[in-house]
């Protein structure tokens, strides 16, 4: 019984490991982003990307000076209505976060500049649980801008 346990642990590890699966987590950056420069206009944006450089093992530095810039060109979050109800009022949103940014080396050297990331949620809406809905969309708004990040990563990863 316990080597069938073992064996069915080991074949599962061994698949997950086969098909890509990784934990997230630290992201592996060359040495390019080991001293990395972070501005953008959005401040929680720029906040969560210096903490993932950090994390990953990059340090981040307050002066431009010596050290590569990564700069959030432009991010935008907004809600659209999707639906309407019989009085014409909103009973759905579509959620959008979009993100462009652009990696530039200390000698000047453009060395990625990304398309628009964009991603997009439906949040539906419910005039009866304000307080509710409006808690809901705070957490929908920071799990898009986690997962905003983790593209970000994945693709100074690539350079």
């Amino acid at each position: 019984m316990r080597k069938l346990a073992l064996l069915m642990t080991l074949s599962a590890a061994l698949f997950a490991a086969g098909c890509g699966f990784h934990l997230r987590g630290k992201v592996e950056l060359s040495p390019e982003l080991m001293n990395v420069y972070v501005e953008g206009s959005d401040p929680e944006l720029v906040n969560d990307l210096k903490d993932s450089l950090d994390f990953s093992g990059a340090t981040v530095v307050s002066s431009p000076a010596s050290a590569t810039s990564a700069v959030v060109l432009e991010s935008r979050y907004e809600r659209v209505v999707r639906t309407l109800d019989s009085r014409g009022l909103a009973t759905g949103y579509v959620l959008r976060y979009d993100a462009r940014f652009r990696v530039i080396s200390s000698e000047g050297e453009r060395l990625h500049e990304s398309g628009v990331i964009t991603l997009k949620r439906n949040f539906d809406f419910d005039a009866t649980q304000v307080l509710q809905k409006e808690s809901e969309e705070e957490f929908l708004r920071e799990d898009m801008r986690e997962q905003l990040i983790q593209q970000v990563m994945r693709q100074l990863s690539a350079i």
